[in-house]
């Protein structure tokens, strides 16, 4: 069994530093008595478990991932790093598409918006009808954004985050924003 014994007297000085402590502030910051501390300190104790979960957190989530993920056998910490990288990137294009919406997509010229819905219908399997409804607008109201005479309202844009995952969401934008022959 791996033991983090060694690893805490740092972890509690890199807090204490962190967030300008004396000692009585930190035992009470990480719930417990000064005079326990000090045992913990001089190793007369062991740091409880529940300390232990404050002082992570109080790092952060990166410290406390790295640390939880290097005491779990190999195969558990890959796969727990892997579904971790898979949310973080999945996060990441959720915010470049809310950002593109957000900021961009109004600017586009009507042959851009329609490359752009007609990847959503293709994603969605879906006609503009169809497309219109999830979105939370009339038909001809998407017609109009379509050709570039009217903007896409916020709500809109939020029904779009809902109904399409990012990876639809990007590769849309990637289609409207796609200056090829091919691609008109």
């Amino acid at each position: 069994m791996l033991n983090f014994r060694p690893v805490w007297p740092a972890l509690l000085d890199k807090l204490k530093s962190r967030l300008d402590l004396n000692e009585t502030q930190l035992a009470a910051t990480i719930g417990m008595s000064r005079s326990m501390l000090s045992q913990v300190r001089i190793d007369h104790r062991p740091l409880p478990t529940k300390a232990k979960f404050v002082v992570l957190d109080r790092l952060g989530y990166a410290l406390t991932r790295n640390l939880l993920l290097s005491a779990l056998p190999a195969d558990v910490s890959e796969t727990i790093t892997e579904a971790d990288n898979a949310r973080a990137q999945q996060k990441a294009l959720t915010s470049g598409c809310r950002t593109f919406l957000e900021d961009e997509f109004d600017q586009l010229d009507a042959a851009r918006r329609r490359r752009f819905f007609s990847r959503l219908c293709e994603a969605g399997e879906c006609d503009r009808k169809l497309l219109a409804t999830a979105l939370d607008l009339r038909p001809s109201d998407l017609k109009a954004i379509e050709s570039a005479s009217a903007r896409l309202p916020f709500w809109a844009k939020s029904a779009l985050l809902e109904n399409f995952d990012a990876t639809e969401v990007t590769s849309a934008i990637e289609r409207a924003l796609d200056c090829s022959p091919e691609s008109t």
